[in-house]
């Protein structure tokens, strides 16, 4: 027991230094002259979250954020900041000043005539005024957010057609707490089949969940059959297709609702056993709020069923957990005042301070002035020379040192970073050049977006007398490992095909497998899994037949708005398993003139980004290669680079990202 007790102080007190050594790291990269304003903006951010517990902590922060802030000169880098500064005081539910802060943002992007940017944050302005209603249980925020909201999608329309969907949910959102339901069911019927078209999950089950819930409300106004009906038939689809997917509070919750409509349908029995699970799986989460819901739903059942004792303990219970998050709440109230109060204490504090600074140094200079004049004469000037002289040398000395340890610290950065330079530099050689890909292929283009100055991913094009050639790959690792992996890469696929004249795609992958096997030394005990995931087309001149082997990739096709995906082998080149042979399946179709292939890495659709930080997911990268497949390439380039930033946005870049477009 005692070993158990040590155990748990010891992982409580490294994760209580785990956190400070965050805070410290954070306030490093804020504080230091060598970071950029982008890079310290991040830092805030991150900032903020680590220290959410703490409300005072918060809104120090947030003053001295919002400080820094005011002095960025790049005014779109300051509309961001502002932006994210609002976003500060949304999640701590400081409404009036978070609205306050993204209009700011919202007249720089103006300013700098940046349409994405103000429709973003007439996005945030609309939620904080509807969370702003509900807090308050005031009417006219959900008007304002609707009439925030209607203005950003008109700007969507023309800017931004992706966000119009999301938009048309939070106004929505905002007529379901003003009790206009019906409006919000025609808001909500505006994104949903968008996002069955698309196939977006998230937005699916979003959307299944609003609708439902939307159609137990009115069936509750109402009383009418057709409306519980309706939503019945969203619960249970959300049940079909998303209960094992979702965390607990939310199978609780969509549980809960599920046994309302049964409780309100008079079907006793079937109520009983959903509002039982979800009471369980509310119990699991440790949410007091859900458990307050589900304890008032089996109350309100068991009056029902005339079962007196069981709706008196969940009413007990439901009493008890309303009590308790009413007391939290208070607290964090009371948190949040004493915050406020201590902040504005801190800021009294600063100011008397610098005031009675500024008359000490005044009264200091003063005496100093006096001193000096007695004493101005004689030897003790002498002496005062030359304690000046021999400081003068020391700070000499110090300083030399100061600069010789300078000195070596900037050429040892200087020797590194000029070898990563080379590196890409030599990297850029090997590659094709846009010449020599649109010499092979007319009409084409290459995303290449390395995570950092130099790739693990890499492309190549060839031409035999009879076939074309493109190959996408991605080696293990990014940075100098990953490329230095995929120069050895580039320069055997040079050799099978152009030396050993190999043609066969299936073949190609088998040879560099071979070889890989063999540089690398994989058979050893002491074995390394580097290797890379790659694709090969070969399209051939005559008859336009495409031959496709992958490794651990797919290609895709797009012919008149359909995507026809060429799936390649489970195995990735290099790697040895004497448990298995591989064997590289090989594909070959008739394609049409005017199709679009694409080869890609897994870089984007790995890539976190989003409103809730999703993968992007190679079915939204087929629905985007779907959108673009009909614009010149040029275009489509510039069409995938705006779907990465945007998706990105300010999260870190995770992978290298390449993307081939070759229209044949």
């Amino acid at each position: 027991m005692k070993k158990v007790c040590v155990y748990i102080s010891f992982s409580v007190f490294s994760l209580f230094v785990n956190a400070n050594n965050t805070i410290d790291s954070l306030y490093s990269v804020i504080h230091s002259k060598q970071s950029n304003d982008s890079t310290k903006i991040s830092a805030y951010i991150e900032l903020s979250f680590t220290l959410q517990s703490n409300p005072l902590q918060v809104i120090l922060l947030e003053k001295e954020f919002l400080k820094f802030c005011q002095d960025i000169p790049n005014i779109a880098t300051r509309a961001y900041a502002f932006r994210q500064a609002g976003n500060m005081n949304y999640r701590a539910e400081y409404y009036d000043r978070a609205i306050d802060l993204y209009f700011q943002s919202v007249r720089l992007y103006e300013k700098i005539n940046d349409p994405v940017g103000v429709l973003r944050t007439y996005n945030n302005i609309g939620n904080a005024y509807t969370e702003q209603g509900i807090i308050s249980n005031d009417s006219s925020a959900f008007l304002k957010a609707i009439e925030i909201l209607s203005n950003a999608v008109i700007l969507s329309k023309k800017h931004d057609t992706l966000s119009i969907h999301n938009l048309y949910n939070n106004i929505g959102n905002a007529y379901k707490e003003l009790k206009q339901y019906k409006n919000a069911l025609s808001y909500y019927n505006l994104s949903y089949p968008y996002y069955l078209k698309r196939k977006d999950h998230n937005g699916i089950e979003f959307s299944l969940i609003n609708l439902g819930e939307t159609y137990l409300l009115l069936a509750k106004e109402t009383d009418k059959s057709e409306y519980y009906a309706k939503a019945m038939e969203y619960f249970m689809f959300w049940k079909g297709n998303y209960l094992n997917n979702s965390n607990y509070e939310r199978q609780a919750f969509m549980l809960c609702n599920i046994g309302e409509v049964f409780m309100l349908m008079n079907d006793l029995q079937v109520a009983e056993k959903y509002l039982n699970e979800a009471y369980s799986i509310a119990v699991k989460t440790g949410k007091k709020d859900i458990r307050k819901l589900t304890a008032y739903q089996l109350s309100e059942l068991y009056k029902k069923k005339n079962n007196v004792a069981k709706a008196y303990t969940y009413m007990n219970i439901y009493t008890t957990l309303k009590d308790s998050l009413q007391a939290i709440s208070s607290y964090k109230n009371m948190q949040l005042l004493q915050a406020f109060y201590e902040s504005e204490r801190k800021d009294r504090e600063i100011e008397t301070l610098k005031i009675e600074t500024l008359e000490k140094d005044k009264k200091n200079a003063e005496l100093r002035t006096y001193t000096i004049s007695a004493f101005a004469a004689g030897a003790f000037v002498l002496l005062i020379a030359f304690a000046l002289f021999y400081l003068y040398r020391l700070k000499q000395k110090n300083n030399l040192k100061l600069k010789q340890a300078y000195s070596l610290l900037e050429i040892s950065n200087k020797r590194i970073s000029d070898s990563i330079t080379y590196a890409k530099r030599i990297q850029s050689s090997v590659l094709p050049d846009s010449e020599k890909i649109n010499n092979i292929f007319s009409e084409s283009f290459v995303y290449f977006k390395p995570r950092d100055v130099v790739s693990g991913d890499f492309y190549w094009v060839g031409e035999t007398i009879e076939h074309k050639f493109i190959v996408v790959a991605d080696c293990t690792g990014h940075g100098v490992p990953g490329a230095i992996l995929s120069m050895l890469a580039f320069s055997m696929l040079e050799n099978v095909i152009n030396v050993k004249k190999i043609e066969q795609p299936a073949k190609i992958l088998l040879e560099l497998d071979r070889q890989m096997i063999t540089l690398l030394q994989q058979q050893n005990v002491n074995k390394q899994d580097d290797g890379m995931d790659i694709s090969v087309c070969r399209i051939d001149k005559r008859n336009l037949n495409l031959c496709f082997s992958g490794a651990n990739q797919n290609a895709y096709l797009i012919r008149n708005n359909k995507v026809q995906t060429l799936s390649g082998s489970i195995f990735s080149i290099g790697g040895f398993n004497k448990n298995y042979i591989k064997e590289f399946k090989e594909t070959t179709v008739l394609i049409e003139k005017n199709t679009m292939l694409y080869l890609s890495t897994d870089g984007f659709a790995d890539q976190f980004g989003g409103e809730k930080g999703n993968k992007f997911l190679v079915s939204n990268l087929e629905n985007l290669f779907i959108d673009l497949a009909n614009k010149p390439v040029s275009e489509q380039q510039t069409g995938i680079d705006r779907a990465f930033l945007n998706w990105k946005d300010n999260q870190r870049q995770t992978d290298d990202v390449l993307v081939v477009g070759i229209r044949i």
